[in-house]
């Protein structure tokens, strides 16, 4: 809820696999959807990657090694490059139309494993009027040093098909993208933080934050750190005598801490994204066009620190999380208004502010609960987030439009409940 405004999501999703069927072969299915609710009025219901898969464990492996074979005929949501949200991208652009398909293999061994997936979708090549298929390719792997220290890198190759702009009509959209990060671990796995606005994007939401949580009482510690980095070609210029901008650059760098002792738990978490990243899935401010090379930009940069402690008794969570943000900016010294800036937030939406202010810090305070009664489990997050930097139009004593400051505070709350059967 966010200023009187109300959805509703539920998520069904039922899973198994078989006995092997031959030697060291099983099968498995998950089918996971989406009811969503706008209003009372307006339903909608979605795929949320549903997916089969082979598994295939070569005589003399342990449990969990071998190979892996996912297909996702519906929705490839889950195929993305980057490890931690919102730290990803999808690298689907909105050109893509239909049913985006994919497919996954994986390898484990010990401890090395490796990956390979592609996705594909129809795109629509208004070149020739038709449509065409088009690809992305992923590929990565990991190894475990020392079963504390794991190192991971990832890259992908998306073909977005043609440039739609009257003036580059022909031209290919095309990226190359890298991640990596390095975690060390020591004792128990430590779980996400309740943190509803950072994984709303994730299509494993609901496994991720309703994941069980163990709690055995010794010193668990976690330290990684992830660095994203995608290249973007193709781009209609925005610079006048030039029709395709140099190769955009988008880069981001996260480090996150996670600590729990006894039944505590603490989290700490910073992260920078350049501004171009906040456009890695639909690039460009226009659509499609470069960000301007004689801009003031500057990117975003946020800090969280959260906490949690575990009642066994009760079977509840209560926490608390703490967020300060300055976000995304691009200024522009000419425009048909004259100089504005633009502030970014991570959905790409954008408020405009008036002349005379420049961004602001956000900061958003949450309380969190967790309650786990055997297959039942429920989150519930309250949050007030102030941001100076939301403006809203009116219209002056001259009839003209002009952009005043709109009310910073922002309030509302977020639950979320999963049986397990």
């Amino acid at each position: 809820m966010d200023h009187g405004h109300f959805a509703a999501l539920a998520n069904f999703d039922l899973r198994g696999e078989t006995a092997e069927l031959a030697r060291g072969l099983s099968v498995g299915a998950q089918l996971s959807v989406n009811l969503s609710a706008e209003t009372a009025t307006a339903l909608g219901l979605a795929d949320d990657s549903s997916n089969l898969w082979l598994r295939w464990r070569p005589p003399g492996w342990a449990n969990g090694e071998g190979l892996v074979l996912t297909l996702l005929p519906l929705t490839a949501d889950r195929l993305y490059l980057g490890y931690e949200f919102p730290m990803t991208v999808s690298l689907a652009q909105s050109a893509w139309h239909g049913p985006e398909t994919g497919a996954r293999l994986s390898f484990l061994r010990g401890p090395a494993s490796a990956f390979v997936a592609v996705k594909s979708a129809l795109v629509s090549n208004e070149a020739r009027h038709e449509d065409e298929r088009r690809f992305t390719f992923f590929f990565g792997g990991g190894f475990d040093l020392l079963s504390h220290l794991s190192i991971e890198a990832e890259g992908a190759h998306a073909d977005d098909g043609l440039n739609p702009e009257p003036f580059v009509l022909g031209t290919p959209l095309l990226s190359w993208s890298v991640a990596g990060r390095v975690r060390y671990h020591r004792g128990s796995p430590i779980g996400p933080p309740t943190d509803f606005d950072r994984y709303r994007n994730d299509p494993a939401v609901w496994e991720n934050l309703l994941r069980p949580e163990t709690y055995d009482g010794r010193l668990s510690a976690s330290l990684g750190a992830e660095v994203l980095y995608v290249l973007q070609g193709g781009l209609a210029s925005v610079n006048p005598g030039e029709s395709v901008a140099s190769p955009q650059p988008a880069t981001g760098v996260a480090v996150e801490g996670r600590l729990k002792w006894n039944r505590t738990r603490i989290f700490l978490r910073g992260q920078l994204r350049t501004l171009s990243l906040l456009f890695a899935d639909q690039p460009g401010f226009p659509v499609l066009r470069a960000l301007p090379d004689a801009a003031q930009r500057s990117s975003a940069l946020s800090a969280t620190v959260a906490v949690d402690h575990h009642f066994d008794v009760a079977h509840l969570t209560p926490g608390l999380r703490f967020e300060l943000t300055r976000p995304a900016a691009l200024s522009l010294e000419s425009s048909p208004l004259g100089p504005e800036t633009y502030v970014f937030d991570d959905a790409g939406t954008f408020t405009v502010l008036p002349s005379d202010q420049s961004p602001l810090p956000t900061f958003r305070i949450a309380a969190t609960a967790r309650a786990d009664l055997g297959p039942l489990s429920a989150l519930g997050e309250a949050f007030y987030t102030h941001d100076g930097n939301r403006t809203t139009f009116r219209d002056n004593n001259e009839g003209l439009s002009e952009i005043v400051s709109d009310d910073p505070s922002t309030y509302g709350f977020d639950v979320l409940i999963q049986a397990r059967f």
